[in-house]
């Protein structure tokens, strides 16, 4: 198998799309606005701030087809939009350092192209760029449950111990506002079951790599 790393690009739209919707599939749902309005913010333009997509295409075909000497022109029944990966960061600057940084979002690979290369072969491009572009560091975050990630990841990356804590400002005022937190405080959670209820709705929202 062969396959080529990338930016993602118009025509990728449907195909992004689709790969995208799969990789939560077992968590949850993508909303269409969210979509749309991630799409948009992919081909907002070439600004060193803000968020970019990589993906991953399987040329397979292509390679086959050269090797039988048809030429590097020779149709390929492969689509150049049939993704098997993709990839979404999000650069920023921050405090306390003069270059920005790229938070790592999204990595997904379909499961027929996982430990093929993929996946590194996405992050080894992100690397590329940062390098390119001076980029102080890449981060990202891993479910604490998903072993598979955390150990394909300690080859790429050294784990800083930190929790991660949020505060989900539109989640509460989606959940009655005022009235349905303690204390008539939009941003105090001291509340158990409260603080569980959103645990689990946050948690279902986060990326999972």
């Amino acid at each position: 198998m062969s396959f080529a790393i990338r930016p993602i690009d118009t025509p990728d739209y449907a195909a992004w799309k689709a790969l995208w919707r799969r990789s939560v599939a077992a968590d949850g749902t993508l909303d269409d606005a969210a979509i749309d309005a991630t799409w948009t913010l992919l081909k907002a333009g070439t600004s060193p701030m803000g968020i970019g997509g990589l993906v991953a295409t399987d040329v397979t075909n292509d390679d086959d087809a050269r090797d039988a000497g048809h030429g590097a022109s020779a149709p390929s029944s492969t689509s150049p939009n049939a993704l098997c990966g993709l990839l979404h960061y999000v650069v920023h600057p921050v405090a306390g350092a003069v270059a920005p940084v790229c938070y790592l979002q999204d990595v997904y690979v379909d499961p027929p192209y996982r430990r093929k290369g993929v996946g590194s072969a996405l992050l080894a491009m992100l690397g590329n760029m940062g390098d390119a572009l001076g980029w102080d560091r890449i981060y990202w975050l891993v479910e604490g449950r998903n072993d598979a990630a955390k150990a394909f990841y300690k080859g790429h990356s050294v784990n800083v111990d930190f929790d991660l804590h949020v505060l989900p400002l539109r989640l509460l005022k989606d959940m009655q506002g005022e009235a349905a937190l303690p204390n008539g405080n939009r941003q105090t959670i001291d509340n158990k079951d409260r603080q569980d209820e959103i645990h689990i709705i946050v948690a279902e929202g986060l990326p999972r790599h």
